[in-house]
């Protein structure tokens, strides 16, 4: 067994004229983690007979180097009879050069075992005409069982590899149109699948529900504040297991300066957010600044549910991971806090805390459940004036 993370596999140029090349060829057992790239000209991925491949996250992707003829390129090529393919997560992409070129993300020949639970499928540059998510090579193909991901083609729908019980839902966004895999029978708002309509929500007053169907890259992009706002407004977002990836957070003065992901203007009656990972972000203000809920000094009800900050560099007077500055009550369940500097300009250390900058006033009441905090921050930095903080049964009441 093989397993790889953290590591990049090049496979060599492709000369002209050449035979397929792959940056990895397998007939044994290999797990491809997060942080892991592997990249080629012509195949990422070869799997022979007894191949068992499991892939848990990483960047699998094929580039015509050359673009300068009609090239036939496969990321995975499950081509052994016997093998079998697990995908959890990760991006796989055809990165064209020239239109004449045709491949897959995945060839399923008979006999072979595919499953996808997620994962992006999207193509880049130019796309072929022949291009196709899976697709069967010298006759009937595998069948796939398809349980969730991306896709900018509705081959997956075509081709019957939904598993059962599962649909896929169209999205378009800018004239492109996008499939997600999802639950049958399952009510999607607001689906998100692409960093711009992300970005749209940035610096807005926002209510209802939002689902995240895809891992999101925000590189380049800064992001103001999604703002809960108005009388007995809610806001729900599922992150439904994606990943938000490289979050610049601005600083915003929609009430008072802040920077994070969530915010309020006082008025707004509850945020939710679930099933969300956010991986290297950034967040600076000159007062408020968190990475998923910035401030609230009015009524807002938080609840943050398998939420996870995994690298963040945080500047702010009042400053933390979850949430910077609260007055009502907050609700943390299964969130992880791992590897954050918080740089703070804060006149008092103590208003800088892992799970919540302040906790503040008699209304406010912070109950953190099977968290974990792997920082060299205090869980919380200030609980002050009647505010009570209780993590995992263990109670403690402000006096002051």
């Amino acid at each position: 067994e093989l397993v790889l993370e953290n590591i990049t596999i090049k496979g060599a140029p492709l000369a002209d004229g050449g035979y397929p090349n792959y940056a990895v060829y397998t007939s044994g057992k290999l797990v491809v983690e997060e942080g892991t790239t592997i990249t080629s000209d012509r195949g990422a991925l070869y799997m022979s007979n007894g191949a068992d491949v499991t892939i848990n996250g990483g960047n699998i992707s094929v580039t015509d180097a050359l673009g300068t003829r009609a090239l036939t390129a496969h990321v995975i090529y499950a081509y052994g009879s016997t093998s079998k393919l697990t995908i959890n997560d990760g991006n796989f992409a055809l990165n064209y050069k020239a239109a004449e070129d045709l491949g897959a993300s995945v060839i399923c020949p008979a006999g072979a075992t595919i499953k996808v639970f997620d994962g992006d499928f999207r193509y880049y540059g130019v796309q072929g005409g022949q291009s196709g998510i899976f697709q069967n090579y010298m006759g009937d193909g595998a069948p796939v069982d398809v349980y969730g991901g991306t896709f900018n083609d509705n081959t997956v729908t075509k081709s019957g590899n939904i598993a059962a019980g599962y649909k896929a839902i169209e999205t378009e966004v800018d004239g492109v149109k996008y499939y997600s895999v999802v639950k049958e029978g399952a009510v999607i708002e607001n689906p998100i699948v692409t960093a711009s309509q992300l970005y749209a929500l940035g610096g807005t007053k926002v209510s209802g529900t939002y689902n995240l169907l895809a891992d999101i890259d925000m590189s380049g992009i800064n992001m103001q504040p999604i703002t809960v706002s108005g009388k007995n407004s809610e806001l729900i977002f599922n992150g439904n297991g994606h990943t938000i990836k490289n979050l610049n957070l601005v600083n915003s003065t929609i009430n008072v300066p802040v920077a994070g992901l969530f915010t309020t203007n006082h008025i707004a009656k509850k945020l939710t957010v679930s099933d969300l990972k956010i991986v290297n972000a950034t967040s600076n203000s000159n007062n408020f600044s968190s990475v998923v809920f910035a401030y609230n000094s009015d009524g807002c009800e938080v609840t943050l549910n398998n939420v996870d900050v995994e690298g963040a560099t945080i500047n702010g007077k009042t400053a933390s991971a979850l949430v910077g500055y609260t007055t009502n009550n907050v609700n943390l369940t299964n969130c992880d806090v791992n590897n954050i500097t918080m740089t703070g300009e804060s006149e008092r250390p103590d208003k800088i805390g892992a799970f919540v900058g302040t906790a503040h006033g008699a209304n406010c009441t912070v109950t953190v459940s099977n968290c974990t905090n792997n920082t060299e921050y205090e869980e919380a930095g200030r609980v002050i004036n009647g505010a009570t903080m209780t993590i995992d049964g263990m109670q403690y009441v402000a006096k002051q």
